[in-house]
């Protein structure tokens, strides 16, 4: 693991992913996952923490 506490495996896909499709692959995009629900206990907390 590096300092950037990511695996050599990982850093190497990238790497590689930049090398074949240049910046464009590599910068962020959306990512279509499941919106995280927030439950009214969750709600409760956020709101707790927050006054």
């Amino acid at each position: 693991m590096m300092a950037t506490n990511h695996h050599d495996s990982n850093i190497r896909k990238w790497i590689h992913r930049f090398n074949e499709k240049g910046i464009d692959e590599i910068a962020s995009k959306i990512h279509k996952h499941k919106p995280i629900k927030i439950t009214d206990d969750i709600e409760r907390k956020i709101i707790e923490v927050v006054i």
